[in-house]
């Protein structure tokens, strides 16, 4: 029973590691505009701000776009730009390209370093996952009390280990002694 309960918790301590881990490599892999970003990959969650800048999204989708710089006339793009003093995501057809500017169909043009690129992926759902795991209360629940847990665990592991070094010291004198009485 001793050794299923600790493979348990075992397997339990490794999710919550591997959970942590990856909450954190969200949290910290930002680009200068505030998006995650892994190699090539920039991952987008659709909010409502969102959902008005890139058409055939709903709030709580997933969004990756694979970086690319190579766009020609009538490629639909996607792109950073301000809205409300921080940098949002927005989609676009370009009309015209002059001068590393992309030039959309409705009049707006983006200078080429805030393109990302054409490619996507949409995943529904995820994005509501990810919004919530970089809020703070995400971050005390995913990271800080599983981190936590994990401490518990490993103390309690190393107490009992020390309580059952005890009684085997406990046996051994036991045994010794009895030896020497039968000895005498």
């Amino acid at each position: 029973m001793k050794k299923k309960s600790l493979i348990f918790l075992t397997i339990i301590e490794i999710i919550i590691v591997i959970m942590v881990i990856g909450v954190s490599l969200l949290i910290v892999s930002r680009n200068k505009y505030g998006f995650t970003q892994f190699g090539d990959k920039t991952f987008i969650t659709v909010d409502k701000k969102v959902k008005k800048n890139i058409k055939n999204t709903k709030i709580g989708d997933l969004v990756v776009v694979k970086s690319d710089n190579k766009f020609k006339k009538k490629d639909t793009i996607y792109y950073y730009h301000i809205i409300d003093e921080k940098y949002a995501v927005s989609s676009g057809k370009i009309k015209e390209i002059r001068n590393h500017v992309y030039f959309f169909e409705d009049g707006d043009g983006v200078e080429d370093d805030k393109a990302i690129g054409k490619e996507s992926i949409t995943i529904s759902h995820v994005g509501h996952i990810i919004m919530f795991l970089e809020t703070k209360t995400g971050f005390v629940v995913c990271v800080l009390i599983p981190i936590i847990v994990v401490f518990i665990i490993e103390l309690l592991r190393f107490l009992f280990s020390f309580k059952s070094k005890k009684k085997i010291k406990s046996r051994k004198k036991t045994k010794k002694n009895k030896n020497d009485k039968d000895e005498e």
